[in-house]
């Protein structure tokens, strides 16, 4: 949708302009080196694209949010432009109200004349903005639902849930069940390390442990999204299917 200018920038706003800090060609390099031949030969170009994609989507993502640091600020925005859109209405339509016995004003039909004249544009001026008022009232609604549930461990579980829903589901969908777990998680640690996701502490506290407890808490995340009636934005729940090079 093409919003209007007045509408000013939004959350997604911010993330688009964020600019992305990863490469495709060292991203794929690095997470070879982690997983080893054994499990890249598993996967094909196209794989690492979406991985990638998914990657640097979450990292400018996770930057734009980190950079957005009062929140508040926004919402007190969003109150006071609510408010002029109120009070416009409100100025709008009770010039109108003051203007229409002016239109009908037999003992001066010249004031009349060009009361008619201010009245359409009034009307016509109503029109336009009401139109622009409606996209900026869902703009704003769609904003306050991301900022909302714009918090960084949620992003980072959602993120989690993403690697996952696409490495189970498509690139290792051919694999035996018993083997798929294993190298799901070893795959999401090499991915996330790729992109520069683990801190030194988590390194030397064992990434594979720490992954298949985030691994856990992505499934248990996206249940609870699924049997939530609620359009939660920010988390694809489906898998991604391969993109073309």
């Amino acid at each position: 949708m093409d919003w209007p200018k007045s509408a000013g920038k939004g959350v997604e706003a911010y993330v688009a302009d964020e600019a992305s800090r990863l490469t495709r060609v060292k991203f794929e390099e690095d997470t070879r080196k982690y997983i080893g031949f054994a499990l890249s030969s598993k996967l094909s170009p196209a794989d690492f694209q979406v991985l990638f994609e998914i990657s640097d989507d979450y990292v400018r993502r996770y930057r734009a949010v980190s950079g957005m640091k009062n929140k508040d600020r926004f919402l007190k925005d969003f109150r006071a432009r609510t408010a002029l859109m109120v009070d416009t209405r409100k100025w709008l339509a009770d010039f109108r109200k003051d203007l229409d016995p002016r239109t009908l004003d037999k003992g001066n039909p010249v004031a009349a004349l060009l009361a008619r004249s201010v009245y359409e544009k009034v009307s016509k001026l109503q029109h336009i903005l009401e139109k622009e008022f409606e996209a900026i009232e869902l703009h704003q609604r769609l904003s306050k639902t991301m900022l909302r549930t714009l918090s960084l461990k949620h992003m980072r579980t959602s993120y989690v849930a993403q690697l996952n829903s696409y490495i189970e589901d498509v690139a290792f969908r051919d694999l035996p069940s018993k083997r798929k777990g294993a190298n799901a998680e070893r795959l999401i640690a090499g991915v996330m390390s790729a992109a520069g996701l683990f801190s030194a502490a988590e390194k030397v506290e064992g990434l594979q442990q720490g992954i298949h407890m985030a691994r856990w808490r992505a499934k248990e995340f996206i249940e609870s999204e699924n049997n939530d009636e609620s359009d939660v934005q920010g988390l694809q729940s489906t898998p991604r299917t391969k993109t073309a090079l």
